[in-house]
């Protein structure tokens, strides 16, 4: 009548044989251990394998690196902070070892102005000495009479 061996029927192997194969096939290995004694027993890149790897890297621009000058030593440091602690509300103090009158100062609020000398004591005098013209305020002209005085032209509003 009934088998007591039950067994897979055929049409089931033969649905899950294709599946099985598809899954062996999908599961690969994963990347090799990185493990100190997996590394130890990896052969070292060739001397020109590690050369070139190096000159890739260095022949590279970086464009994040601004090339930055180099600082030059300002001669009598010291006395050059003196002096431009003295007088840094209305200056700015630089060095340019280039020119003719390396030490210069330059306004604050009137850019146009420059002032330069070779050594710091003509400097510190000229900055002392020196005062930038007035700001000129432009006032009404009240040569003609046609304009007067805010104060002339008030009139009392009821006389007593």
């Amino acid at each position: 009548m009934s088998e007591r061996n039950p067994r897979t029927p055929e049409w089931v192997q033969v649905l899950l044989a294709p599946f099985a194969a598809l899954l062996f096939l999908l599961v690969q290995p994963g990347p090799p251990p990185r493990h100190a004694r997996t590394l130890a027993r990896q052969k070292p890149p060739a001397p020109s394998e590690r050369l070139a790897r190096l000159l890739r890297h260095t022949q590279r621009p970086h464009p994040y690196a601004l090339s930055t000058p180099t600082p030059v030593a300002i001669p009598q440091y010291e006395r050059f902070c003196q002096v431009h602690s003295r007088n840094r509300a209305r200056w700015r103090l630089t060095y340019e070892p280039d020119q003719f009158a390396p030490y210069q100062a330059h306004h604050r609020v009137l850019e146009g102005i420059v002032l330069a000398a070779n050594d710091l004591e003509a400097l510190d005098l000229a900055l002392t000495e020196f005062a930038p013209p007035p700001h000129t305020r432009p006032y009404l002209d009240h040569r003609d009479g046609s304009l007067r005085s805010a104060t002339a032209e008030r009139t009392p509003a009821r006389v007593l």
